[in-house]
């Protein structure tokens, strides 16, 4: 399933794992109601569970169908976006400074994180993006 996403070299091995195990906007949601800690996943999912709640119920079908029965740590993938968003924002020409502000982080790191290489290559999917922004990739003519 990776094999089809151009996906950051820094992103976590479980990140790449999740996004196996589940699609790319899956992990996505999953990453954002619960980066950074374990959660437990039930074998079977009650309708009124939390994992329902806060996923929504096909996102939580499809990680109880991956890690049912377990707990997993769903990796807050923080460097990622953070580099992710950087270089989103330069592109749109925004001065490194502000860059810094939007992003958190110092103007060094912009920098630093612009100096790494070019941007990722726009044809590709964004992993960061909300669902919603999502589009297919220009045809290759």
């Amino acid at each position: 399933m990776t094999r089809d996403l151009d996906l950051p070299a820094d992103l976590p091995a479980g990140a790449v794992e999740l996004i196996e195990a589940v699609g790319a906007e899956a992990a996505w949601v999953i990453v954002r109601a619960y980066g950074g800690t374990w959660v437990p996943v039930p074998a079977t999912l009650p309708a009124d569970h939390e994992l329902a709640r806060r996923l929504g119920p096909a996102v939580a079908a499809a990680l109880v169908a991956w890690a049912g029965g377990g707990r997993v740590y769903i990796p807050s993938c923080r460097v990622a976006t953070t580099r992710a968003t950087i270089r989103a924002l330069a592109a749109t020409g925004r001065k490194r400074r502000d860059i810094a502000t939007a992003a958190g982080v110092s103007e060094a790191r912009v920098y630093q994180v612009l100096a790494e290489g070019p941007t990722a290559d726009t044809r590709q999917m964004d992993l960061f993006a909300t669902p919603a922004a999502h589009k297919e990739p220009a045809s290759r003519a």
